[in-house]
Order: structure tokens, then sequence, then C-alpha cells
């Protein structure tokens, strides 16, 4: 049979045991991160580091606006690739970078073309990645320009823009020059010259890091000059 030393042993547990429980519950986090959550979901702290230097009051409204999509574009597709966060690292969310730098190089009454530097890195990722964007933009038009847009229907202009390339490339990567690999990267495909702005004098064409030299060499990125296009180039 129990003695009253022995209720009283009983009831300072219990005690502690209540206690105990509501201190555990008083501290309990108010979310528990979920392994579906972003960096941008985490807080401001530990969000990815975006850093965009642009200078879109120098463009009209119209220009400002398409740029400002383009750029919500890329960082929606940075946020995209890197995915949730690991709950039990957080903070590793903060070790994600993406730097958007924005150049217009032309903008008059016909069109205006910007080149997008984009610079990221993905936390676990061997190394950053760097790429270029291209937006040409017709004013006459109102239209976003394809490559097949700067030339005359029925033309050969990709033949024509691959041997110019490789003529090009040949002369600007000099020692760093592989016949083997800029032909490959210069074939006359579409998507071999995806990159590239329309300029008053001429076209610019960038190439992707490793497509017509070695990663190291970087991105390449040649002029043709619209006299080098006749009679085939309409601007």
């Amino acid at each position: 049979m129990l003695n009253k030393k022995s209720f009283i042993l009983i009831g300072l547990s219990v005690g502690l045991v209540v206690s105990l429980l509501f201190l555990v519950q008083r501290n309990k986090p108010d979310k528990v991160l979920s392994e579906t959550t972003t960096a941008n979901e985490v807080s401001p702290s530990q969000a990815p580091s975006i850093k965009v230097n642009c200078a879109p009051q120098e463009n009209p409204d119209l220009q400002k606006a398409i740029i400002n999509d383009i750029i919500q574009g890329i960082i929606t597709e940075f946020k995209s690739e890197i995915g949730a966060v690991d709950p039990a690292h957080p903070e590793d969310a903060d070790k994600n970078w993406l730097t958007i730098d924005c150049q217009t190089v032309r903008s008059d009454d016909e069109l205006f073309s910007v080149k997008f530097n984009i610079s990221a890195y993905g936390y676990g990722a061997a190394h950053p990645v760097s790429y270029v964007k291209t937006f040409n933009y017709s004013l006459r038009n109102n239209k976003e320009l394809g490559l097949s847009d700067l030339f005359k229907d029925k033309s050969d202009y990709l033949e024509k823009l691959s041997a110019l390339s490789r003529q090009h490339l040949k002369a600007s990567l000099k020692d760093g020059y592989f016949q083997t690999m800029v032909e490959d990267g210069t074939s006359p495909n579409d998507e071999k010259f995806k990159g590239f702005l329309v300029e008053k004098d001429g076209l610019t064409i960038i190439f992707d890091q490793g497509q017509v030299s070695s990663n190291a060499d970087g991105i390449q990125q040649i002029k043709i000059l619209s006299s080098e296009l006749e009679p085939i180039y309409l601007f």
C-alpha cells in the first residue's frame, strides 16, 4: 500500500513531466521546412544571391518592360534549376548565386538589341557556368526577330553564316583553332547561331562556351559586317 510519502513523490514526478512537455511544446518551431521548400521561401538571409546590373532607365518604356520580362524569366529558370533546399541544411541556400549584366548594343527607331551576360552557380556543382542570352526586337513590325527574319526568303543564309564564321574564328582563335571543333560548332543549323545581335554595321554571332573551342577559352564572339552578307542580308 502506498503511504503518504509515496503519493508526494508520484505527484512531484507527474508535475515534472507536465512541465517538461509544456517547455517542449513552447519551444517547438512554428514551421518545419519541407523537402519542397525553395531557397526564397526559407528566409531572406537564406535566399540565393541575385545581382542584376542593367540600366533600363536609358530605354523607352516598351524596352524596359521587355528587358524586365527577360530578366524575370532568367531568374525563374535559375530558381527552378537549383531546386529545393535540403531541410537539414537550409543555410546552403545562400551559396547559390546568379549575376545578370545587360548591355543594349542597339537602340534606334528601327530596332533594339540587348545582350545578357549571365553567370550562375548552384551549390554542389563543380564550377559556375557562364552563358549569353540575346534579344533583338523590330520596332517597325513589333516582333522579336528570329535569325531567318534577317535574310531574304529562300536564301542560303545558314551556309553563308557557317562559311563566314569559320573564316573569322580561324583568325580570332589563332593557336586555339581546331578545325574539327569549329566545323562542328558552326555547322549550318539555326541552333548553332541562336546567339546573335543585330548591330548597325553588321551581325554579331556569339558561341557558347565549348561550342567552337575549349571550355578554357570561354564564350566566343565574332562580328560579320553587313557588306559580307550582301545581297541576302536585310539589315
